[in-house]
């Protein structure tokens, strides 16, 4: 009797991502990586009838040109109960797309033939950032022009990755014109006058035209380049880009944004708002006024409900530094709260007044809720706090 066990595999184990610019690192063990998620490629993350199983993704770090290498100890029989081993190669294919290599004398030969000084976009933005006192990162900020067939066909390789470390990721239709790309280059002098680019992140905004809202919809960084402050100077120059001139956009919104990006959006709008007049002790600590809440959401394209998250941090910033008292910002933030909950708009007029007396019978209730919702607000600003010390 055969044991299953024996021939399924973690997925997110056995896969090994590696970044190289040069046919000489598919040899050494430098710049790999591991998936976070398979689920999209694999079902349940498990990948059936082989042992000891072995399968190596060989990224080119310019052209995002994926050579597949498969390896193994022991193969199911497909000739046992009706049961066939996992085509591996099939599982990949319709997400890595025309990024797929199965040759490695082509993918040696991409590797030795591209011209590594290309690039493209127009840059919004270039900048030196110190990494450690004794590593710095040149970068270009670069909107692209998805009618170049050429940067369409790097984009649709690249975003092959995504599918491995973004939960429900989607790739975008290069078709529809609404959609904005925006790239993280690296860049390195290899002569004096020869600068190497290397694409190492890029996000998607789309644009709807009638309700003048940005998007943004996939922000992403390689995993080599994570961890080092790029990703917060990236999503400035982005959110820098969408309120300027060059787009009629009334607000900025995000697609299903994890805890990682909403800490950096967070830290990219306070970074913007923590100088402005409205914000200081003194205007703050009795709440913002509506017209303020109007000049923030207007000037840096905020919602209203984002708007008001900058409002409670820096909120709680101030009582962290001792100059606000925090039991009466815990007061009033229990109290909005409770104002949002007792919002009886949203009911028909002949609900409203038993929705009125359902909530003041579990008052109680409530009360011990949003005490938690507090407790919980002040858990997840924790991250941003520190970064306002360092920053002051």
């Amino acid at each position: 009797m055969c044991d299953m066990n024996y021939f399924t595999s973690d997925a997110n184990k056995i896969i090994t991502i590696i970044f190289v610019k040069s046919p000489e690192d598919m040899d050494i063990k430098k710049e790999r990586c591991k998936p976070k998620m398979t689920h999209q490629i694999f079902q349940k993350e498990s990948i059936f009838g082989y042992n000891g199983l072995k399968v190596k993704l060989f990224y080119s770090c310019y052209t995002y040109h994926c050579y597949v290498e498969i390896s193994y100890l022991d193969k199911w029989d497909d000739t046992y109960w009706g049961l066939k081993a996992d085509n591996i190669i099939d599982c990949l294919s319709p997400w890595l797309r025309e990024a797929m290599i199965l040759n490695k004398a082509d993918f040696i030969n991409i590797l030795k033939n591209y011209e590594r000084s290309l690039k493209y976009g127009v840059s919004l933005e270039e900048f030196d950032h110190l990494v450690l006192p004794d590593r710095n990162i040149l970068g270009s900020i670069r909107i692209c022009d998805i009618k170049d067939k050429e940067f369409v066909k790097l984009h649709q390789r690249f975003e092959s990755l995504i599918i491995m470390y973004i939960d429900a990721a989607n790739f975008i239709d290069m078709t529809d014109n609404n959609w904005k790309v925006i790239y993280l280059y690296e860049k390195k002098f290899v002569k004096p006058n020869v600068i190497r680019y290397t694409p190492i992140g890029f996000a998607t905004i789309y644009i709807f035209d009638t309700k003048k809202i940005g998007r943004i919809s996939q922000f992403f960084i390689t995993p080599l380049y994570q961890g080092q402050g790029l990703g917060f100077i990236f999503l400035r120059t982005i959110s820098q880009y969408l309120r300027s001139n060059a787009l009629d956009i009334k607000k900025i919104s995000v697609e299903s944004p994890n805890k990682l990006f909403t800490y950096l959006r967070d830290k990219v709008d306070v970074s913007n708002c923590l100088d402005l007049p409205v914000f200081t002790i003194n205007e703050i600590r009795g709440g913002l006024a509506s017209d303020a809440y109007k000049r923030i959401c207007s000037n840096f394209k905020l919602c209203k409900k984002q708007a008001k998250r900058i409002y409670e941090i820096l909120r709680a910033y101030y009582c962290d530094l001792g100059i606000d008292d925090y039991e009466e910002f815990k007061s009033n933030f229990i109290k909005d709260r409770k104002i949002e909950i007792l919002d009886l708009r949203i009911y028909p007029k002949r609900e409203r007044d038993y929705q009125l007396k359902l909530f003041e019978s579990n008052i109680a209730i409530q009360n011990a809720n949003l005490n938690k919702v507090f407790e919980n607000f002040m858990r997840s600003i924790q991250h941003i706090l520190l970064y306002l010390k360092t920053r002051i």
